[in-house]
């Protein structure tokens, strides 16, 4: 029993380095050993934690360790045995929220939390403020843009988004077909709520190493017609212009959208109105800025919107005065831009 206390002792030490600068000596060996003894001592409160004379016990020990690395470790923050039962989780938590931690640890972590894991596990990792820091900073290096440069980009959906795609990557090398593909697709986005589905969705469509899992993700924006309108009136047109810079199947869908909403459009010329839409929270201001952000995007994405708009007009008339046609008026109002 001693052994086991000892043992007990150590671990909480473990934990406190975890939290702490020393974190930054760990390499991937030391990470593996602190896992074990997370599982051992998982296992043990599994076994005896109705054993009242057994918890008692390590509940003593467990005071003794608290107050003696609460003495050591400035902001120690105490293991309570019901703690303990989720040592596992408390450890990749604390390792995620660590900004000393080694930045090559991070798969190694990232692995454990899907291994271990339901989606639902990742998703409250994901709601560390730490972790979501820690983690968007270890992945910036390898991306095109910071989170500045596209708005609504913030670290919490990058993060969330990154975990999504190891989830996604992970699970769909296991199917065999694509049917199979696209529940896991839609069990996974069904974990997020409507509000923060689309920024994870377009942190995803934005990563430069996001493998089979942008595919997935994309195909299935692509395949629901009401969740891509809902897609493009949430996310700002910056970054859905990103997005088709960077997906040759989301440019065509996206110029659909914004075609439908240009047909939406009918011209009130009492009041002095202008073009008005029948569509709920859309006006002609919106609709110019989607159009102005593709025409100011690279270059593939600039012809394909000049090309559309100019075939628009074409077969609304070819007018080339104001207030006849809405796709004129769109190519007129780009010129002044």
């Amino acid at each position: 029993m001693e052994a086991l206390l000892e043992n007990l002792t150590r671990f909480c030490e473990v934990l406190a380095v975890a939290r702490s600068d020393y974190v930054s000596e760990w390499d991937s060996r030391t990470l593996h050993r602190a896992f074990q003894w997370a599982d051992y001592f998982q296992h043990i409160c599994g076994r005896f934690g109705a054993n009242a004379p057994v918890r008692e016990a390590l509940e003593r020990r467990l005071r003794l360790a608290n107050e003696s690395l609460s003495r050591n470790f400035e902001g120690y923050r105490f293991l309570s045995f019901e703690a303990l039962r989720r040592c596992g989780e408390t450890l990749r938590l604390s390792l995620l929220g660590n900004p000393a931690v080694s930045q090559s640890l991070y798969p190694r972590v990232l692995a454990g939390l899907e291994d271990r894991a339901s989606l639902e596990d990742l998703r409250r990792a994901v709601g560390q403020k730490a972790a979501a820091r820690v983690l968007f900073e270890a992945g910036a290096a390898s991306r095109s843009r910071t989170p500045d440069e596209l708005p609504g980009a913030d670290p919490v959906a990058r993060t969330d988004a990154a975990l999504l795609i190891q989830y996604l990557n992970d699970r769909q090398r296991r199917l065999d077909s694509s049917g199979d593909r696209e529940r896991l697709v839609e069990v996974a986005l069904g974990k997020l709520a409507g509000s923060q589905l689309w920024p994870v969705l377009a942190a995803v469509l934005t990563d430069d190493a996001g493998g089979v899992a942008v595919d997935l993700v994309l195909s299935w924006l692509l395949g629901n017609g009401g969740q891509l309108q809902a897609f493009c009136t949430c996310v700002h047109c910056i970054l859905l212009t990103e997005i088709a810079s960077r997906h040759p199947r989301f440019r065509a869908a996206y110029l659909q959208v914004l075609t439908e909403w240009g047909e939406s459009m009918e011209y009130m010329p009492s009041g002095g109105r202008g073009w008005m839409s029948s569509l709920p929270g859309l006006d002609w201001g919106k609709l110019l800025k989607h159009f102005s952000s593709l025409i100011k995007g690279p270059k593939a994405v600039q012809e394909a919107t000049e090309s559309t708009l100019q075939t628009l007009k074409a077969q609304d008339g070819d007018f080339n005065e104001w207030g006849i046609s809405v796709w004129t008026d769109l190519l007129l109002a780009l010129k002044k831009i």
